[in-house]
């Protein structure tokens, strides 16, 4: 198993234990007073506070298992269907207006990459279908180091780069599990200036260590969500719904949010599986990249 997934894991799970028997305490507290109140004996009330305590705290973790915004049906979806994209014939006219220059990078638009067409969606003169299964715009940056997706389905933005090592860097609003080739990083707002700026700071932080970069494809958006899959699957359905994907502070839902320093520090750890200084891929699972041909 990837050593960042294993440590996500012991994460989750040491924030569950803590999580749910502080809220068995709080609980069997809360009940013992109220039935204390209400006239019941104190042999009465203990058993049955912490019986009923222990219910209400399985209950919470079972039911955050299909309520939490990353449910375990979701995570099942993921892993049994990785993505799998194809560039679309959309028109590309329409995408040069998302294109903007902050005088750090100027972006142009390159493709849309979509699913695959079935037997049962057959697509438009513009390359969609009724189902929408346009998934991402893709625009490069001109000195071609970096690469934008940005999702048709809910406005994300995502900046994808790569090193020499062989470690891909990106850049978003929305967690991505870390992996030994993968450096994530979190931006809080996930506005296109924020994601520039913090994307382009790490690039050059990188390049002062002596790391540099490669050529960002839109290949490489298809590369990234093979990395996803991959992280998913290690992570596993029980432990990936108690991850919290988007930084803002929720607390009373049961999940587990990773401040977005100590996810860059760990992602972006040299890995300690190299061969020439090259990151060794450690997936389970390759996805064929079918925008190999955009």
């Amino acid at each position: 198993m990837d050593p960042n997934i294993r440590w996500l894991r012991r994460k989750i799970l040491r924030y569950l234990t803590k999580r749910l028997v502080l809220e068995f305490i709080v609980l069997v507290v809360a009940l013992w007073s109220l039935l204390t109140f209400l006239g019941w004996s104190q042999v009465e009330v203990a058993p049955f506070a912490i019986v009923a305590a222990q219910i209400i705290v399985l209950l919470r973790a079972t039911i955050s298992l299909s309520t939490n915004p990353l449910s375990q049906q979701a995570v099942t979806q993921i892993i049994d269907n990785p993505t799998v994209l194809i560039r679309s014939s959309s028109d590309l006219t329409g995408l040069g207006k998302i294109g903007v220059e902050l005088g750090l990078f100027e972006f142009h638009p390159v493709l849309s990459a979509s699913l695959p067409f079935d037997d049962t969606t057959a697509p438009s003169e513009d390359g969609s279908t009724d189902d929408g299964l346009i998934l991402f715009d893709v625009f490069q940056s001109r000195d071609g180091h970096t690469t934008a997706a940005l999702g048709r389905q809910g406005g994300t933005i995502t900046l994808i780069s790569q090193l020499t090592d062989g470690r891909i860097l990106a850049s978003t609003d929305l967690l991505i599990p870390p992996c030994e080739r993968l450096i994530v990083n979190q931006v809080a707002g996930g506005d296109l200036e924020s994601l520039v700026r913090t994307h382009r700071r790490l690039l050059d932080g990188l390049t002062r260590r002596g790391i540099h970069l490669r050529p960002a494809p839109p290949t490489l958006l298809s590369d990234l969500l093979a990395i996803e899959h991959d992280c998913y699957q290690q992570l596993g359905p029980f432990f990936a719904p108690f991850l919290a994907l988007d930084p803002v502070r929720r607390p009373f839902r049961l999940a587990l949010r990773i401040d977005a320093s100590q996810l860059l520090g760990r992602s972006g750890r040299r890995p300690s599986a190299t061969q020439n200084g090259t990151v060794k891929a450690q997936t389970t699972h390759t996805s064929p990249n079918l925008l190999q041909n955009a």
